[in-house]
C-alpha cells in the first residue's frame, strides 16, 4: 500500500461538512501538475450538472493512477472516495458492493486503475453510473485512451481530464 491510497478498496474519505476546500482539516492539499485548484473546483461543479451517484475515475494508460484526482474531486464535492487502485477479479464484487452502498447514502467516487493494464476494475466501472477519464499530455496513447473508452462504453462517460506529466 502507499500514502496515496492507504486502504485499497475502502472508503478513505466520507461526507463532510461543506467547507472550503482550502479549509478541510488533515488533508494533505497535493497539487497536480498543471491543475490548478480553481480547475478543479470547474470540474466538480462541470461533472454535477450530469446525474449520477457513483463516478469512476480511470486512468487511460497502464501505470498512471487516478487517486489524486479523485481525492481532489472528493474533497471538492464533500463525498465518499473509494480507492479501487489494485482490485483483483476475487475483489472487484466487494467494492462494487462498498461503492453502491455509498452511492445509496450519497454520491461517490472510485479510483481505478488503467483498465488496459488492470481489466479486473471492469465491473465496478460498469456498476458505476458514470466515469471520468484521466490523460496524461505526452504519455497516453490514444489507443489506450480509445481502448478504455471501448470498455465501459461512450455513452457513460461524463468527461475527460488532461494532465501535464510532471
Amino acid at each position: 500500500m502507499d500514502a496515496d491510497c492507504p486502504a485499497r478498496g475502502r472508503i478513505v474519505g466520507s461526507p463532510r461538512p461543506k467547507k472550503q476546500p482550502s479549509e478541510v482539516e488533515g488533508t494533505a492539499r497535493m497539487p497536480i501538475k498543471g491543475v490548478p485548484q480553481d480547475e478543479f473546483r470547474d470540474l466538480w461543479f462541470a461533472a454535477v450538472r450530469q446525474e449520477w451517484s457513483s463516478l469512476v475515475v480511470v486512468p487511460a494508460h497502464a501505470g498512471a493512477s487516478a487517486i489524486s484526482v479523485a481525492r481532489h474531486l472528493a474533497e471538492i464535492g464533500g463525498v465518499d472516495l473509494i480507492c479501487a487502485e489494485g482490485v483483483t477479479p476475487g475483489s472487484s464484487t466487494r467494492v462494487t458492493q462498498g461503492m453502491l452502498a455509498s452511492a445509496a447514502r450519497g454520491r461517490v467516487i472510485v479510483a481505478l486503475d488503467p483498465l488496459v493494464s488492470n481489466p479486473a476494475g471492469l465491473p465496478v466501472a460498469l456498476a458505476a453510473d458514470a466515469a471520468l477519464l484521466c490523460v496524461v499530455l505526452g504519455q497516453t496513447e490514444i489507443a489506450s485512451a480509445r481502448r478504455t473508452v471501448e470498455m465501459i462504453g461512450l455513452d457513460r462517460f461524463i468527461g475527460c481530464i488532461a494532465l501535464v506529466d510532471a
